[in-house]
């Protein structure tokens, strides 16, 4: 029996059939339908480039040049289930920057972008069509030529998992079709123009339906009881509680140069839960008639189980893609009675063993935070050294089992809010920390703060006092709290610095008052480890603070497998979905060795700011 077939088109104004000066609307979608007798639907954004329709995949309401609201990529794929093939065109409105006077933008960043935009279906088990850019008046046919083969050549690197259109080929701009396929604007189509290319699209499309696709983010899960590992009661503790009430997720990603076996992963991660049985368990929300009244964790009651998924190559070196696909197995739909496990792995590996492979793992926060994570981590990892065989895995177990992903919605990004990671020349750091004065140590995060704090100072109005405020998260272990201690230990510290040190002050100037303000309050936290109160606050009618900041330096996180095998790269995943603009987070980067991130989440006026101070001193990893 065939599986029903759903196309999307998704890009610019000539996906959704831009036309009459964008008073109408006529896309070839309808006519694709027709010929094809099968759904096909049309959605994207008029005037945006392949950056913005990227940056906004997650967005559900885009409003476009026109005013017209759409959803993004991810957000319309995620609308439903059952779309099959995803028809991509996009890219004119980056090559006619130049024909605009405005500054062009290198092909491989456009291309970089389409790319994302495939992967994002791709991860999804959605095969893809890429649409050649158009030819029209105001781009040269040698950029077009170039551009389309550069495209040309990477969909057929990904021939199981994309087919390339070339749309000049089949609709070649002629002068003379002015009026009758072209609009006057000799841009975009006229209603003609895109019932013709429609009807020249379909047999290419037909044949893409087609064909027997690869196996795409197919997946099984190996399961299997904790053994020897009781049922066991986790009492919660202080901290822990806040998110019996909040469901907060941490994801984390390894990818490794080797592939590594699922059921040694499965016999090292039953010996961890024998260690930390609470990762084992699920939620309990207590207050039940002869319950416990307490939320707890009731440990050793969940089966064992790992997620392998097959991807294209491409995935495996996509940060976006390890997120989206994780995204599509929750740990729970919502917080409350609840019995979803807490604790999640998923395996991502390509057809060829040469790949490598991905470990995403996700921890429900209740399990504790970064430095509780890195213990459990630790454990898992050293469990997996002393298992036999090696690592290596064959892919005899997998075919018949195979079975597609089931699609869940996830919270969307909020709009106006810019991700972007920044690399900070380490040698740099070390002279700036050098420089400090007489008697002061300071540190990176001190410099790394200070940095922030005089770019972001002048986005902020000071409070009565003439004081700005920013809070931190600060880990109290070895400050009367056990440096092993399981569990959420970590508090919110609150800083205050004169706005006249922050507005005009040198960057050692605000990391010295920041390092004299941390001193003060770390002080009165380690008087009371457990105080409940955020610590520092002072005057309650202080402005909106300048950020929260959060330092995972010096987790152990990045480095727990390095005994094990070759760790290519290390990523905190929920970076990428940040729920809030004003966070900034500092994370180690794995390459090169030592070398400190910025990871940053803020309003677009706000992200230029501190984008033009870091550019100083930095090499960008990526942005969003």
């Amino acid at each position: 029996m065939m599986t029903p077939q759903r196309v999307l088109v998704f890009g610019d104004s000539l996906a959704v059939g831009f036309s009459d000066g964008g008073r109408a609307l006529f896309p070839y979608s309808t006519q694709l339908q027709a010929v094809l007798n099968v759904p096909v639907e049309a959605t994207g954004c008029s005037g945006w480039r392949t950056d913005e329709l990227r940056a906004q995949m997650r967005n559900p309401a885009c409003r476009d040049l026109t005013g017209r609201v759409s959803p993004g990529l991810i957000a319309k794929l995620q609308s439903r289930e059952d779309y099959t093939l995803c028809i991509l065109q996009a890219g004119s409105n980056d090559l006619l920057l130049e024909a605009l006077g405005k500054p062009p933008r290198a092909l491989e960043d456009i291309l970089d972008d389409l790319k994302a935009l495939h992967l994002a279906c791709h991860a999804r088990g959605i095969r893809t069509m890429a649409i050649g850019v158009m030819g029209c008046k105001w781009i040269s046919p040698a950029k077009l030529q170039l551009f389309n083969g550069m495209l040309a050549a990477w969909a057929a690197s990904a021939s199981d998992w994309t087919t390339y259109a070339d749309m000049p080929q089949l609709l070649p701009y002629s002068e003379s079709g002015i009026r009758v396929d072209w609009e006057p604007d000799a841009l975009h189509l006229t209603p003609a123009g895109y019932s013709r290319f429609g009807y020249i699209l379909a047999p290419y499309v037909r044949r893409c339906l087609e064909t027997k696709r690869a196996a795409m983010a197919s997946s099984m899960v190996f399961s299997m009881p904790c053994r020897g590992l009781p049922p066991v009661i986790q009492s919660l503790k202080k901290r822990d509680l806040f998110f019996t009430s909040h469901y907060v997720t941490i994801r984390v990603a390894w990818r490794f140069k080797t592939v590594l076996c699922p059921l040694r992963l499965c016999r090292a991660l039953n010996r961890a839960f024998i260690t930390y049985p609470s990762f084992s368990g699920y939620l309990v929300m207590g207050g039940g008639e002869g319950s416990r009244e307490e939320p707890y964790i009731a440990g050793g009651q969940v089966n064992l189980t790992l997620r392998v998924g097959i991807v294209h190559p491409d995935v495996l070196s996509d940060r976006e893609s390890w997120d989206q696909i994780n995204d599509e197995f929750p740990l729970s739909h919502e917080s409350g009675n609840s019995t979803d496990k807490l604790f999640s792995a998923f395996l991502l590996r390509s057809l060829d063993p040469a790949d490598g492979s991905v470990l995403v793992c996700t921890f429900h926060h209740v399990l504790g935070d970064a430095t509780a994570l890195g213990i459990f981590m630790s454990a898992w990892a050293a469990f997996l050294q002393t298992e036999r065989d090696g690592l290596s895995m064959s892919l005899s177990g997998l075919g018949p089992h195979l079975r597609s992903a089931a699609r869940l919605t996830p919270e969307p990004k909020p709009g106006g809010t810019h991700y972007r990671l920044y690399q900070l020349d380490q040698a740099w750091l070390e002279g700036m920390k050098a420089r400090g004065p007489p008697g002061v140590s300071l540190s990176s995060n001190d410099i790394l703060m200070a940095l922030c704090v005089s770019a972001l100072a002048p986005c902020r109005t000071p409070d009565r006092e003439g004081k700005l405020a920013m809070s931190l998260q600060i880990d109290p272990r070895g400050r009367g709290i056990p440096t092993d201690y399981m569990g959420n230990a970590a508090c919110t510290i609150y800083l205050r610095i004169s706005s006249e040190v922050a507005l005009h002050g040198d960057i050692l100037t605000i990391a010295t008052h920041l390092k004299s303000s941390l001193a003060e309050q770390v002080a009165k936290l380690s008087q009371d480890p457990w105080m409940q109160q955020p610590i520092g606050w002072g005057n309650p009618t202080t402005s909106p603070e300048l950020f929260h900041w959060n330092s995972w330096v010096r987790s152990s996180l990045q480095s727990v497998f390095d005994p094990v095998t070759t760790v290519l790269d290390f990523s905190w995943l929920n970076l990428l979905q940040c729920g809030m603009a004003g966070v900034i987070v500092a994370v180690p980067v794995r390459e090169p060795s030592g070398a400190v991130g910025l990871a940053v989440s803020l309003a677009e006026m706000e992200m230029q700011a501190l984008h033009n101070l870091l550019a100083e001193f930095e090499r960008p990893l990526e942005g969003r």
